[in-house]
């Protein structure tokens, strides 16, 4: 595609993360997130939900969390059961609790 002048949509870096995901790349699947991030991507809702499960890692979640909170867009349910169940495997109760607060505070 960028050899040809194409830049990349939201589709297909949202297909590439989930194919990351899938297939345990982890290290292309952060090389992607930082390629969005240089190019101020915009990440909805989907894109965002797809790093999150493709990080399986509880601080790369945690912080992509963080940066949908702060950027106003609101977590959905996926995401919120992603990070609650990278909570558990992690043994983070506190971070668990933090965020079972915040669905209550936020969501009702």
């Amino acid at each position: 595609m960028q050899e040809e002048g194409v830049l990349p949509n939201e589709i297909t870096m949202m297909s590439l993360v989930l194919e990351c995901g899938f297939s345990g790349a982890l290290e292309l699947g952060r090389q992607l997130h930082n390629y969005m991030l240089r190019r101020g991507f915009n990440m909805s809702l989907a894109l965002s939900t797809a790093l999150v499960d493709m990080g399986k890692s509880l601080d790369q979640a945690f912080d992509l969390f963080v940066q949908m909170r702060d950027t106003g867009m609101k977590p959905n349910e996926v995401t919120v059961v992603n990070l609650l169940s990278l909570c558990a495997e992690a043994g983070a109760l506190d971070l668990g609790k933090w965020i079972h607060a915040y669905i209550y505070l936020f969501t009702a």
